[in-house]
């Protein structure tokens, strides 16, 4: 039965520092449900009786998920890690309503969750999992979903950097019209001083993300409805069969054919989110000059020192960290991420960026990848083990976000209050009505440099597009790019994969072997033919061409 209350939607992010083929994959459950880890006594599972109900939609993106070569090349391995990937993510939400109960059994009448992958898009490493829950019945209101990809990161045409989005159409609730929801997973330039690259970034974003009639994909099977206690197989057919002519009915008679043949970018869209590794940090003192020899904004005014940043963050003074930030200040300037609002990052939670990754083995460790034994620690007020301390070989810094632009349930000038991760209460500006529950990093996962964050909050009613806030145009060329872009990111992971062939796992001894092949074989074409009389390179050549 179709949902008649608001959307929840959960947005999760994780930088997974080319880890996809990690043995065992790490357990992604206390990052999904991160009420798990919570203190407060709102999501305590003592105060809970039927369990916390779950997500109705849940977007789970990630970085670097892949190793480059595959991701590149993308070749059976990387196909077979996004499939594995996807099931992981489906095993950890499945019992959310039970692992949210202290007793650790389903409510009455609940049992486990069935999430229906909606959509899926990748570039290179960054790849996007969108799924709709059976039971709130997501997947039978999906009308139409496109996908779509811009790569910004080598030569401003590899995928190495880049986005990759979802657009969802959903079928109105009673009256109103449908809902579109944009989903868009970034990962934006590198290093702390390349500001005005990130915002370029996002500008090529918005005026190459184009969902196109084209990139329409096929609607998911419907959904087969759980068996009741005694029920036979003949009823569980029938229902399976309503939930068919259902999904018909909602005008999908051919499940890729486009609702329109408009071309849509991310502001398209009663509720748009932008989430990722973006990679903005804390603006430092005596930060580089950019083209006009002017200060950018990854220098403060106040000015802030690598000593002052350890000092702050040892404090957990994140408030006054959160007045350098990079992102914010840009935005606030109007030179990225036009229209977007966001969570003050202070008042959630430290940055999340860059961290000693630590691989966690061994007995009393907690599960591989989650630095479950780490958490413990820190709730005790010790130290910081492995994985969980700052690395002075970069600026650190909020690289991690999820920020929002929603027309729904108020108007421009409207604030809200939301309720953070750290348990504090954060106003943000109108034009969004998005109604924060929770946003918190899950400091536990030690595999990454980066923290996985995740942010759960209720979409207000849809009112009217986002397209008004688009700052910039749709670039006409954007084919041609992703075609090109293509292109080059085949032929690198090709290459790639070639010479980590060659170098039995190593890519360096890979290149090693091609350079002394190459020096041997000019070697031989200039020395190794005399005998014969003329093996020099000249010679050689002109035998080719058929001169003696």
């Amino acid at each position: 039965m179709a949902t008649s209350h608001p959307l929840r939607i959960q947005i999760a992010s994780y930088n997974f520092n080319l880890q996809g083929t990690t043995t065992p994959f790490p357990d992604l459950q206390r990052w999904l449900i991160p009420t798990l880890s919570e203190t407060r006594p709102e999501y305590s599972s003592t105060s809970l009786t039927s369990g916390r109900e779950a997500p109705d939609i849940y977007a789970v993106g990630f970085q670097e998920l892949l190793p480059l070569h595959h991701a590149f090349a993308d070749d059976q391995e990387a196909k077979e890690v996004r499939q594995h990937t996807a099931r992981e993510i489906r095993r950890a939400v499945r019992h959310h309503a039970a692992v949210t109960r202290q007793d650790g059994v389903y409510p009455e009448g609940g049992g486990p969750e069935d999430y229906t992958l909606l959509a899926e898009v990748h570039l290179v490493s960054i790849t996007l999992f969108v799924f709709g829950r059976n039971r709130s019945g997501v997947p039978q209101r999906l009308k139409e979903a496109r996908v779509a990809s811009a790569s910004t990161g080598i030569l401003n045409l590899l995928g190495n950097k880049g986005a990759v989005g979802v657009r969802l159409v959903l079928s109105a609730q009673g009256e109103g019209e449908d809902e579109v929801i944009t989903l868009v997973c970034a990962h934006l330039a590198a290093h702390d001083h390349q500001v005005e690259r990130r915002n370029a970034d996002f500008k090529n974003i918005v005026s190459r993300l184009a969902f196109t009639p084209q990139s329409t994909l096929p609607l998911p099977d419907p959904p087969i409805a759980a068996p009741q206690t005694g029920e036979d197989m003949e009823k569980v057919k029938e229902r399976y069969q309503q939930d068919v002519d259902s999904q018909r009915a909602i005008g999908t008679q051919k499940p890729s054919k486009p609702l329109d043949n408009q071309t849509y970018t991310l502001y398209d869209s009663h509720h748009a989110f932008f989430f990722g590794d973006l990679n903005y940090r804390l603006g430092l003192e005596g930060g580089k000059k950019n083209k006009e020899g002017k200060e950018g904004a990854s220098s403060s005014a106040a000015g802030l020192s690598k000593h002052d940043v350890r000092r702050k963050v040892s404090q957990q003074d994140y408030a006054t960290l959160a007045k350098h930030d990079q992102l914010a200040r840009e935005r606030q300037a109007g030179k990225t991420l036009q229209g977007f609002v966001e969570v003050d990052v202070g008042t959630a939670f430290g940055p999340t960026y860059k961290f000693k990754p630590q691989r966690r083995e061994g007995k009393g460790k907690g599960k591989e990848g989650t630095g479950e034994g780490d958490a413990v620690k820190r709730e005790k007020g010790d130290a910081p083990v492995k994985g969980q301390e700052l690395s002075a070989k970069r600026v650190p810094g909020w690289t991690d976000r999820v920020l929002w632009a929603s027309n729904g349930g108020q108007e421009q000038g409207e604030k809200t209050t939301g309720t953070t991760g750290a348990g504090s209460a954060s106003v943000i500006p109108g034009r969004h009505g998005v109604h924060v529950e929770l946003f918190r990093s899950i400091m536990g996962y030690t595999l990454s440099d980066h923290k996985p964050v995740t942010l759960l909050a209720t979409l207000p009613r849809a009112r009217q597009s986002n397209s008004n806030l688009a700052p910039y145009r749709l670039d006409g060329n954007y084919a041609a790019y992703r075609a090109l872009g293509t292109l080059l990111d085949r032929l690198v992971g090709y290459a790639w994969c070639a010479l980590v062939a060659a170098g039995a796992g190593q890519v360096l001894v890979g290149v090693a072997e091609v350079v002394v092949i190459a020096l041997l074989s000019v070697w031989w074409l200039r020395t190794g033919g005399q005998q014969g009389g003329g093996g020099d390179l000249g010679y050689w050549f002109s035998s080719l061409a058929g001169r003696p």
